[in-house]
């Protein structure tokens, strides 16, 4: 479960339901705290974000903040009353409450390229940082499909957004002959679709993330024996080394034995190597 799309900034937190409070939804608290650290600007009032200021402000609120197992859950309701708290502050929470704004007043139908363009500001497309860049080293080409008339409506920034939509509506879907009703319409399908492909990229991202990182990790083992060797009286491959005293300490500790990690010893015991092992918390165990 998910944010509106409407709220487009919200849209990548992950909602759920907690028995204990049933009448609220609730995001982790580091996911939030990591979206406002993601789209942190250097001129916002507030310098630093931190996790312990969020919580500390969010246990104010009614029913604003919870614990559930071991981890920090804040409401949806404090999400809504902390953005518009530092809209003032915060870039990020000026659009958070603007995107808001424009889904309580927006028109009921789309009747207007004006009316499309207020729909495309709300929605990104990109990285903030990489619309950043574009934005301060692409100069675009004239688009002539993009209505010049509403550009004192918009920010820079948002006037941007707009004329990279329509530069790419102009190269894959306008068609001259075209009718102004027709356009309207055409230019709804064009943002749906945009959107509906957004919304796979970042699946496919996450996705793509993990095996590079599943990828990595069997291409560190399997070329352990052409890394950095331990020499002792002989050399040691490490991940080798680590992997069968792991294997062997966990017959006397079981699961409890969770990492092992082997560094040469000094000097003065130039026929060994230090072995480091941790343990979990609370660990017991017994000698024969």
């Amino acid at each position: 479960m998910s944010f509106s799309s409407t709220i487009s900034s919200l849209k990548n937190l992950r909602l759920i339901e907690i028995s204990a409070k049933p009448n609220q939804l609730w995001v982790h608290l580091d996911e939030f705290t990591k979206l406002i650290q993601k789209h942190h600007l250097s001129t916002d009032h507030i310098q630093e974000v931190r996790n312990q200021n969020i919580k500390r402000e969010i246990r104010k609120h009614e029913d604003g903040y919870i614990k559930f197992n071991d981890k920090d859950y804040m409401s949806t309701s404090s999400i809504l009353k902390y953005a518009f708290s530092h809209s003032d502050q915060l870039n990020i929470c000026k659009d958070i409450t603007k995107q808001i704004n424009n889904s309580i007043t927006e028109h009921t139908t789309i009747d207007s390229i004006l009316d499309v363009y207020n729909l495309v500001i709300n929605t990104q497309f990109y990285e903030k940082v990489m619309e950043d860049y574009m934005r301060e080293n692409i100069e675009l080409p004239e688009i002539k499909t993009l209505c010049q008339q509403y550009k004192v409506k918009f920010t820079e920034h948002e006037w941007f957004r707009i004329s990279l939509f329509e530069h790419h509506f102009a190269k894959e879907v306008h068609d001259d002959d075209d009718e102004y009703e027709e356009l309207v319409h055409k230019r709804i399908a064009f943002l749906e679709s945009l959107n509906k492909t957004n919304e796979l990229a970042v699946t496919v991202q996450e996705q793509c993330k993990h095996l590079v990182s599943q990828r990595i990790t069997r291409h560190a083992l399997e070329n352990a024996k052409d890394g950095v060797l331990i020499h002792g009286p002989a050399a040691h491959i490490p991940a080798i080394v680590d992997i069968n005293i792991l294997h062997k300490l966990s017959s006397i500790f079981g699961s409890s034995c969770t990492s092992v990690i082997c560094a040469d010893s000094p000097e003065q015991h130039e026929d060994g190597l230090y072995v480091f092992v941790e343990l979990e918390l609370y660990t017991t165990f017994t000698y024969e």
